[in-house]
């Protein structure tokens, strides 16, 4: 169980380190759905983590960082959908 969990531990500061590399070498921006994804899956795979450490104020910062993300998400698919819809109705 140690090793599994020191692997989900990696596996999230791996991820978190990867979305931050590609935005600070203007690889993609903030809107782009693989960064927003990583950040997403990287800091619930640290809550998980964190939350069996017991280190509660990190618990709590990489919930907002989740919930940042999910709505970053979302505001990203929302826009498409009017985009998509937008270009549909054009069409007709």
């Amino acid at each position: 169980m140690d090793l599994f969990l020191e692997i989900v531990g990696w596996s999230a500061m791996g991820m978190i380190l990867i979305g931050y590399f590609l935005i600070s070498t203007n690889k993609v921006d903030s809107r782009n759905i693989t960064y927003q994804l990583l950040n997403l899956v990287g800091s619930i795979l640290f809550v998980i983590y964190l939350s069996i450490k017991e280190a509660w104020a990190s618990v709590g910062l990489n919930a907002a960082w989740a919930i940042i993300a999910l709505f970053s998400l979302w505001a990203i698919f929302t826009k498409k959908k009017k985009e998509d819809f937008g270009n549909n109705s054009d069409k007709s």
